[in-house]
């Protein structure tokens, strides 16, 4: 399980949301507009990536920005398959 980066990918939308600097506590995704404080979020990125590690599916908005779009079930072989 990767540890590295869990601060600048986005919980909801996985997508990258670059880096930040210590001060910045908290974590704003620019293309879902989710806003959380930073460990919090980066707590949420550790949880998504054990649950792939052991197989579990994991849930995440279809698309972002769009809060009604649904939820996708993620499992490792989808995200090696590049879903």
């Amino acid at each position: 399980m990767d540890k590295d980066f869990t601060s600048q990918e986005c919980p909801i939308c996985r997508l990258p949301t670059g880096k930040k600097s210590l001060s910045q506590r908290v974590h704003n995704c620019q293309y879902c507009g989710i806003t959380l404080d930073r460990d919090v979020a980066a707590a949420k990125i550790i949880e998504q990536r054990g649950k792939i590690a052991v197989g579990q599916p994991v849930s995440m908005k279809s698309t972002c920005g769009d809060r009604g779009a649904g939820v996708l079930q993620l499992t490792l072989f989808d995200l090696v398959t590049g879903l």
